[in-house]
């Protein structure tokens, strides 16, 4: 099993994804280890085959009760499926196994950003924050929402800190610099960027910035 996991990696890197699936399938079938699993779950969802990701999730929900993992995927199947409420009551199923399962907290924030519940997303970011005060992506959705609000003081916060917590990071750098730009400050964007382009000195959206 652990044997054809590693020639499903090989596949999916190659692009052959048909041959990817029948080795990921031989490898659950085989009593497989949990990455073969999540894989074939996967490779499926990026195929958009959104019913046999449900159902290769389920398996993994049925062999694992207490794992939160297999809930978001099948939300993220879906999700695909363009069935919102089902993915919703997959992820908030996914916290109820684990209340700290930060993946859930941040889809259920996209979810509720999309249905225009701002509110409702903010709880939910700051909710990982809770448990995870280094968590960027948590910093950038409520620096997004605070824009969506037009605070424009708190989004600049939000993005700051995220930036503090992880300045080696392309997303948190490449935001605060757009943020700036959109602004009317470029001297604040362009020190930005020139901090950023010394790490990714061929990065397509660094050189943009």
């Amino acid at each position: 099993a652990v044997l054809r996991t590693q020639l499903a990696l090989g596949y999916i890197a190659a692009g052959e994804s048909d041959q990817a699936v029948a080795q990921l399938e031989d490898a659950v079938d085989l009593g497989g280890v949990g990455e073969a699993d999540i894989l074939l779950v996967l490779t499926h969802l990026q195929r958009h085959e959104y019913g046999k990701a449900l159902a290769a999730a389920r398996a993994i929900a049925t062999k694992q009760p207490k794992n939160p993992v297999p809930h978001n995927l099948m939300a993220a199947a879906y999700l695909g499926n363009k069935d919102r409420a089902a993915a919703r009551r997959e992820f908030q199923q996914a916290l109820k196994i684990d209340p700290g399962f930060a993946p859930a907290h941040a889809n259920l924030a996209k979810l509720d950003e999309l249905d225009g519940d701002r509110a409702s997303a903010k709880r939910e970011y700051q909710l990982i924050l809770d448990k995870d005060a280094q968590n960027v992506a948590a910093m950038l959705g409520l620096a997004r929402l605070a824009d969506a609000a037009d605070q424009q003081q708190p989004a600049l916060d939000w993005l700051e800190r995220a930036r503090s917590k992880a300045p080696d990071a392309l997303e948190p750098s490449l935001l605060l610099a757009r943020y700036h730009l959109s602004h009317d400050e470029p001297l604040k964007a362009l020190s930005i960027s020139q901090d950023l382009s010394s790490r990714y000195p061929v990065n397509p959206l660094v050189l943009e910035i």
